[in-house]
């Protein structure tokens, strides 16, 4: 099936650089094979709707233009990610 979710997440990195946060739209999407595929991008629009997700004090907005990757289970009850 197909999944959409908003995603906000506060990244904390060492001095000298500013704190980042970002907020992006997941879409997950199940083949028929079983391969799940993930593709993500940044939402302005999501982070300038809502207060609760604008750019806090300290922290400087990072930008995701087209994030993905692939899924697969492999031998060993395990999954490959490409």
């Amino acid at each position: 099936g197909n999944d959409w979710r908003q995603v906000y997440c506060a990244i904390k990195l060492p001095w000298p650089l500013r704190q980042r946060d970002i907020v992006y739209t997941e879409h997950t999407r199940r083949e028929e094979g079983g391969d799940v595929i993930v593709c993500s991008r940044s939402s302005k629009e999501l982070s300038e709707s809502t207060s609760e997700l604008s750019v806090k004090a300290g922290r400087m907005r990072a930008e995701l233009r087209l994030g993905g990757y692939l899924l697969r289970a492999v031998e060993g009850g395990k999954t490959e990610i490409v």
